[in-house]
């Protein structure tokens, strides 16, 4: 590895990954932040990344510097480890990049928030979180139960257990919650109980 660790003002620069290969998520992330710090941000190709399988994801660091935001859908994890590059470390920008007409794009901003306001389906998700799409799949009948020969687990009248529906059930005063960036419908929430360990919603 080199000594710099890390390459300012916008150059770019390798290490090998060569320490990082074959290890899960979390490893690699602490060990690439003791080595660049906590003023980065972290994208890291998992093992299933590694050998190309096609439902591999790509992890991000969360506030607390965990791996544990996804770019999930698609097999990006795949495409990364075709490149042979496990991680992607980037020295943080804080504040808001320049924008050539402001008041343009904050004007779209402040629309785009109404309308989410008055839907249904948005205010829904801002409540219950992502996993509210499990309890509407299981409704549709999209699950993959049974090897797809099934799509629900639980009938129209009951509560999944891992669905948005049931987290809504935990006391969310005794929830960590970190919203993703900016985000104005998703809100992540980490909940600590005796029968969970980690919930992320």
């Amino acid at each position: 590895m080199d000594s710099d660790p890390f390459s300012k003002e916008g150059e770019i620069a390798y290490d090998s990954a060569t320490p990082y290969l074959g290890l899960g998520n979390f490893a690699p992330a602490s060990r690439l932040h003791e080595r660049y710090g906590n003023k980065v941000s972290i994208g890291l190709c998992g093992p299933v990344g590694e050998y190309g399988g096609l439902l591999s994801g790509i992890s991000f660091s969360d506030t607390d510097l965990r791996p544990s935001r996804l770019a999930a859908r698609g097999g990006v994890g795949a495409f990364m480890g075709s490149k042979r590059v496990k991680a992607i470390v980037v020295e943080q920008n804080p504040g808001m990049p320049k924008l050539h007409d402001r008041k343009k794009v904050m004007g779209s901003v402040k629309a785009y928030n109404a309308m989410l306001n008055e839907d249904e389906i948005a205010q829904n998700m801002a409540t219950y979180g992502t996993a509210l799409m499990a309890d509407v799949q299981n409704y549709l009948g999209g699950l993959p139960v049974r090897n797809f020969s099934e799509g629900r687990i639980v009938e129209d009248d009951e509560t999944m257990a891992m669905g948005g529906q049931q987290f809504g059930n935990y006391n969310w005063n005794e929830v960590v919650k970190q919203p993703m960036l900016v985000c104005p419908v998703v809100r992540s929430s980490v909940a600590m109980s005796m029968s969970i360990k980690m919930a992320t919603s």
